[in-house]
């Protein structure tokens, strides 16, 4: 009996840590973490404006990557060579969102930091359909040039208390259609 109650004691312990443990994401019991609201509030936008409705995988795992490299709220550039892949006539890479304000230089820009007051703005924010025009002909170009986007992740890590996004592209090279 006496070792029923520890055992007990000791499941109880675990299911408090394991408790204490899930509401550090910043969710509250049974929501999504505050990461995935981030993640999904971001990839909106995003998907919005590039016509994708998948969180492609490959491309949300090279963001978290890329989220990894952050170090003091900043993301050295040369650590984008560490967030890109090449193959054949694809490639990808990911970077995390800069700061609107980024402090910016050659060796590193400054990453924007996520409150849950811009989550919530974020939520009820709506791309306007001239904005959605402008990303549209912005990839109609790249397009033309011989880019064609081909996938789309967000990932979102929280760091030292403060939560990141980052976003992946997978792209097509038309070889045909680059400058000579």
């Amino acid at each position: 009996m006496k070792k029923f109650k520890k055992l007990v004691a000791l499941i109880l312990v675990g299911v408090m840590a394991m408790a204490m443990l899930t509401a550090c994401g910043g969710g509250s019991g049974g929501s999504k973490s505050f990461e995935a609201q981030v993640e999904d509030a971001v990839f909106a936008v995003y998907s919005q404006a590039f016509g994708v409705k998948t969180n492609d995988a490959e491309a949300k795992e090279l963001a978290q990557k890329s989220l990894g490299y952050i170090k003091n709220g900043k993301f050295y550039s040369n650590d984008m060579i560490n967030c890109m892949k090449v193959d054949g006539n694809k490639i990808a890479f990911a970077m995390p969102l800069p700061a609107e304000d980024a402090e910016e230089n050659d060796n590193y820009y400054t990453v924007m930091e996520i409150t849950p007051e811009m989550l919530a703005e974020l939520k009820s924010a709506d791309i306007s359909d001239a904005d959605i025009g402008e990303m549209n002909e912005m990839l109609k170009e790249y397009e033309a040039m011989g880019f064609k986007v081909t996938g789309l992740g967000v990932a979102a890590k929280t760091i030292n208390g403060k939560t990141y996004v980052a976003f992946g592209l997978k792209m097509e090279i038309d070889t045909s259609k680059l400058p000579q």
